[in-house]
């Protein structure tokens, strides 16, 4: 398995709020995961590092290989303590109101891919020439899109196509849902937040892929690629390849 991960503050933010966690486990695991915070001035990094240290801390209590039941357990717990640890700082005064985060999370276990995603930060697969969204966004323009109310292709030019519907910080007790995929040699798994998929397009995205240079050269020359089409986010990307 190989992975890397960057982020990248952009063109326009005058602060990049958003972090990401690549971290080996046991039996030659890996769980990977990407945070775009949300919240006035400091706030977005914070929920996004809190959440970010939870799923840390949660993870690195395993000493053994996992199953996938455990592996959705423990994804579902991660989650849970982000969501209540970034609750706490805004009840203590430490963050702003509203103050949240994105997550989108991979744990790849030796046949099984397990998901979890919370926001509109995204998982791609690209296996054998096609290129596939693992997530659903927690968005405005994905609920107008299931209700058949706007095109997919009409989404990245909606006035309220930034407007999350569920984020960490304000969770509470709704359901969670922890995808499990088969896992095939060769795939490639991409983690990222919207400032990489909202600049470059999911054809874009595919052709790069396709190409098979090294991660880290593929998530230089993706981050790079946002930027020269207007970098107004912060871009995270974090690339795995079986």
């Amino acid at each position: 398995m190989q992975y890397f991960a960057n982020s990248d503050r952009g063109l326009v933010r005058p602060r990049n709020q958003d972090r990401y966690l690549t971290l080996p486990l046991p039996g030659g695991a890996l769980l990977a995961a990407v945070f775009d915070g949300m919240g006035g001035h400091a706030d977005g990094d914070l929920a996004a590092e809190t959440a970010r240290d939870a799923f840390s801390t949660v993870f690195s209590a395993v000493t053994a290989p996992l199953t996938p039941e455990a592996g959705a357990d423990l994804l579902t717990a991660a989650t849970r303590e982000a969501d209540r640890a970034i609750l706490a700082l805004t009840a203590a005064g430490d963050g702003g109101v509203g103050m949240g985060t994105t997550v989108t999370s991979l744990l790849l276990l030796p046949t099984v891919a397990l998901t979890l995603n919370v926001g509109d930060s995204r998982i791609y697969r690209y296996r054998l020439g096609e290129l596939c969204r693992l997530t659903r966004d927690d968005s405005y323009v994905q609920e107008l899109i299931d209700r058949g109310l706007l095109l997919p292709e009409e989404a990245p030019l909606h006035p309220r196509r930034n407007v999350i519907t569920r984020a960490l910080g304000s969770l509470g007790e709704a359901p969670l849902t922890v995808g499990r995929l088969d896992v095939l040699r060769g795939d490639t798994y991409l983690l990222c937040s919207d400032g990489l998929y909202g600049m470059t397009g999911e054809p874009f995205l595919s052709r790069i892929l396709s190409q098979q240079l090294g991660t880290a050269a593929t998530v230089g020359y993706l981050i790079a690629a946002a930027n020269e089409k207007g970098g107004t986010d912060n871009i995270t990307a974090a690339l795995v390849r079986v």
